[in-house]
């Protein structure tokens, strides 16, 4: 098939797509690998600045004028995208061209970002934004979206019943593994002499709870064989950072990197730590579980008992649990898997067979703009297995 993929720049979609390890880069390269004739546009992904943002208008329209003369015409449009230009993009383009068309959905952004107090719910901004998803969600040809908790969601929000699909292969890890000469120099990096990385990986948004962390890093602060790096950004990354300075602790850092240096990161540690963000729960999945099916890694998590990362981990035995607060526990489970190689290597084991038992979406994908997809069975509920 002919296909044209359109996604968002890094900037403007790693909230969301790095969930589900999609990106347009990746997506692109897997469809080629699979025999399709693949255009990728990028849409760009502006600052804050009103000049920025009206650069961004044009150049988007720009890539949409190409793709509405194009000939011969796509035989099928692949978004990826809730950030707000992308959406806008699909809205579009779900209006402009008479050609099967697929939005990939792994969250709603706003409404979580809502839920969270990132995002006021009755400022002008919040409500556009919120309008540009509930228009894509009401518009898309097809809408993929991972878990029947999403599901519900878009349906609630004026979807298509039969529109919308659940591609639990949404999880598959399509983007390639970092290179060992990165991998080997990010752990260089991280570890500094330690026998042990601990990595967190996801975004430390404006509600995650840090106690336990904060909690668990004081206690092994003079615990040589134990290292700790934060990747994943996020409003509170910069509170945590203030906090290990103030304390005087020396194992543990918060990093900025490019988004292929936090994927190598993921493949550098021997053990990845995933905070839950209840708020954010049947919105979006949690990122710190598809990193560690991904990568094939132990995870710890941290959260409610009824929270989705919690709930997943359990039913996957990819790693211990531990309540929110509970520095000591958390502090007495990472001490315990960095002395017991055996246990790492079981649940690593555990995580990259559960990671194996997804299936590649190109498949999937391209049966969907065909029309010829089975129908969704709504039993495929929850994350990967």
């Amino acid at each position: 098939m002919r296909l044209h993929v359109l996604a968002a720049a890094e900037r403007g979609s790693s909230s969301s797509l790095d969930a589900a390890m999609l990106d347009g880069h990746a997506l692109q390269a897997a469809l080629h690998r699979a025999g399709h004739d693949v255009e990728l546009s990028v849409l760009p992904a502006p600052d804050a600045s009103l000049a920025s943002r009206g650069l961004a208008v044009l150049e988007t329209l720009g890539i949409l004028t190409k793709l509405a003369l194009q000939r011969p015409a796509p035989e099928g449009v692949l978004v990826v995208a809730p950030p707000a230009v992308t959406a806008l993009t699909a809205d579009v383009v779900a209006s402009l061209r008479n050609i099967p068309g697929a939005v990939l959905l792994s969250s709603l952004t706003t409404e979580a970002r809502v839920r969270t107090g990132e995002l006021d719910a009755n400022a002008r901004y919040s409500k556009v934004l919120s309008a540009l998803e509930t228009a894509v969600v009401r518009r898309a040809r097809v809408l993929l979206v991972p878990t029947e908790g999403l599901r519900r969601r878009v349906l609630l929000r004026g979807a298509d019943p039969d529109r919308v699909h659940i591609l639990k292969e949404m999880f598959a890890p399509i983007i390639p593994v970092p290179e060992a000469a990165q991998v080997a120099r990010l752990r260089g990096r991280l570890a500094e002499g330690a026998q042990c990385l601990v990595v967190v990986p996801a975004a430390l948004g404006a509600s995650t709870d840090l106690g336990a962390l904060t909690g668990a890093l004081t206690r092994l602060k003079d615990d040589h064989m134990f290292a700790l790096a934060a990747v994943g950004g996020g409003t509170r990354a910069e509170t945590l950072k203030e906090m290990i300075a103030a304390r005087g602790i020396k194992n543990a850092q918060v990093l900025k990197l490019t988004r292929a240096d936090r994927r190598a990161a993921v493949h550098a540690a021997d053990i990845l730590l995933g905070i839950a963000v209840p708020a954010h729960d049947g919105l979006c999945v949690p990122r710190a579980l598809t990193r560690a099916l991904w990568a094939g890694k132990p995870l710890v998590a941290v959260g409610p008992e009824g929270s989705d990362l919690i709930r997943e981990v359990k039913r996957l035995g990819v790693g211990p649990t531990v309540l929110p607060g509970d520095g000591d526990g958390l502090a007495t489970v990472l001490r315990s898997l960095a002395l017991d190689a055996a246990a790492r290597a079981d649940l690593a084991t555990r995580a990259r067979d559960a990671g194996a038992a997804v299936q590649s979406p190109v498949a999937a994908l391209t049966e969907l703009l065909n029309g010829t997809a089975r129908p969704t069975d709504a039993r495929l509920t929850g994350a990967p297995a």
